[in-house]
């Protein structure tokens, strides 16, 4: 009982002195140029400002100081695009016997861009964050959570395991929105003219604050809100969307 509880209290101990770095970069980007994140465990903040550049900031935290050292971010600059990308240890970290608890370090990002940018997101087991861009928006998550809001571009976001949230400032063009096993809820504007086109295993996983004009009701609902615009594409394995009038 005694080792066990000495265990118990290596382990906090453990816990409490995680290493940290800090990474900033800044670079010229023009207005309608492109940035690509690749990342795995931790947070990607995105906001959009009135600047022809984009300011990179990562907050690296790892439970090691050979974990820290091994864990970097690699930032390229291609001119008219920007790349950032989380590298990590190369090899597992050993834990002890009598708990399980993920050593991997994680890498939380801020990250400015111009309004007009194009902006695409990787990620594994993170948080995303998107706000203000008004250019068009790509993000491929696996297990992870997705806020958006103030969006006046295109999306295209995919899911694996998770869940999102994503708020229009206008929707003019077509966006699509792709889950395995999880939910949107998509937010526009109430004037906001749209084709809604779905590929669900069921009618019933679809709801929305829009009259929508059926045009086809089978297993999905398929229709246009307000006459009929850009495709608002939904496709779930097992998920669902709620449509939301603002």
């Amino acid at each position: 009982m005694r080792r066990t509880f000495a265990l118990v209290l290596s382990f906090f101990a453990f816990s409490a002195t995680a290493a940290t770095r800090d990474i900033h970069k800044a670079l010229p980007l023009a207005a309608d140029g492109s940035v690509s994140v690749d990342t795995h465990n931790g947070s990607v903040v995105v906001v959009a400002w009135p600047q022809p550049s984009v300011d990179i900031a990562a907050h690296i935290e790892a439970e090691r100081d050979d974990a820290l050292r091994e864990t970097d971010v690699k930032i390229s600059d291609g001119g008219s695009s920007v790349s950032i990308v989380s590298q990590y240890p190369n090899h597992d970290f050993p834990s002890p016997a009598l708990f399980s608890f993920n050593s991997s370090p994680t890498i939380s990002y801020t990250i400015r861009v111009p309004t007009g940018a194009r902006v695409k997101i990787d990620d594994h087991n993170a948080h995303t964050v998107v706000t203000g861009l008004r250019g068009d928006l790509r993000i491929h998550c696996h297990k992870g959570s997705i806020r958006v809001r103030d969006l006046g571009g295109a999306a295209d976001i995919e899911m694996h395991n998770g869940s999102a949230d994503v708020e229009f400032t206008s929707f003019t063009k077509p966006s699509r929105f792709t889950t395995h096993n999880g939910d949107f809820d998509v937010t526009l504007p109430a004037e906001s003219r749209f084709t809604l086109n779905t590929d669900t295993h069921r009618r019933e996983s679809v709801g929305s604050d829009f009259p929508v004009t059926v045009t086809h009701n089978r297993e999905s609902l398929n229709g246009t809100v307000n006459g009929g615009g850009p495709e608002l594409r939904f496709e779930a394995h097992n998920g669902n969307l709620k449509l939301r009038r603002k």
